[in-house]
């Protein structure tokens, strides 16, 4: 390492190694955590947020009761936890399949056949009862209830807003960029290797320096790394997050700290790694020098 003709190349190509292998990382989080549905589906079952969507269902229209006089049981009897966690996940996995280029438009359709019928229902009951003529202004007054109760339902249950990000090209243009996450990623990771086979043939006649210069890098880009992901869980950072809708809150929140947690995960694994390493190297030039 004293050598001028090693010591500097290592040096630049270990400063390379610390940025390549944070930009692996960044890379792997976003395929496997951010860009993964499986991630979004999971808070759902865990945070039970379709169990809530649904008691917010139910207070809202029974809110409603006031304004429109139709019952909430006309809205909540057939909006069972289970058809309410189906709409739920269908903005999920509709929105991921955009993003993730697998499909060609985003577009969410829940079936509200039997939430229309209930409508309807109670429209007709009512306008007999009343006596009522089904003209006209009857069956508009009727279409508009149904499309109001479907606007609710789809608002409620879109808890990471992708219908908003669609309306506003938001999806469209991240859809854009994430067409490259697989290209960048072969890039860092070729980088990393490259970075490491270039510092073997450097250290070659004293092999188990590349245990220093490889160790050292991994805990600095580790380090650099964790630093962020400790300061937002310790400060518990995302709290703060402004809209304070209950399910959105949830999922919003459990969300950031979940790609949080893995890139803690995935830094300390790397870290481990490192001082692994270096700790091997210590021990074999002090062996060496015993000798």
């Amino acid at each position: 390492m004293k050598s001028a003709k090693t010591y500097i190349p290592c040096v630049i190509l270990s400063i390379l190694l610390v940025f390549s292998m944070l930009g692996t990382g960044i890379c792997i989080t976003a395929d496997k955590v951010i860009l993964n549905s499986q991630t979004c589906l999971e808070i759902i079952s865990e945070k039970k947020l379709s169990e809530k969507i649904r008691k917010l269902l139910e207070r809202t229209f029974k809110e409603k009761y006031n304004s429109t006089g139709i019952p909430s049981e006309v809205y909540i009897d057939v909006l069972s936890e289970k058809y309410i966690d189906n709409i739920v996940k269908l903005h999920v996995t509709e929105g991921f399949e955009y993003l993730n280029g697998r499909t060609d438009k985003f577009n969410v359709s829940p079936d509200f056949e039997a939430l229309d019928e209930s409508i309807t229902e109670f429209f007709d009951n009512y306008a007999e009862e009343n006596g009522y003529i089904k003209d006209s202004s009857y069956h508009e007054k009727l279409q508009k209830e149904i499309n109001n109760a479907h606007s609710i339902i789809i608002s409620y249950t879109d808890i990471f807003k992708l219908d908003t990000l669609s309306e506003y090209g938001v999806l469209t243009q991240a859809r854009g960029y994430i067409k490259y996450l697989d290209k960048i990623t072969y890039i860092c990771i070729g980088a990393d290797i490259l970075f490491i086979v270039l510092l073997l043939l450097i250290c070659i006649k004293n092999i188990k320096e590349i245990l220093y210069w490889v160790g050292i890098s991994f805990m600095i880009s580790s380090v650099i790394g964790l630093i962020p992901c400790v300061y937002l869980t310790s400060s518990n950072y995302f709290d703060s997050f402004v809209i304070k809708q209950e399910q959105i809150f949830t999922a919003f929140t459990s969300y950031m700290y979940r790609i949080t947690d893995s890139v803690t995960a995935f830094e300390t694994g790397v870290l481990a790694t490192g001082f692994l390493m270096t700790v091997i190297y210590i021990l074999t030039a002090r062996k060496k020098g015993t000798e």
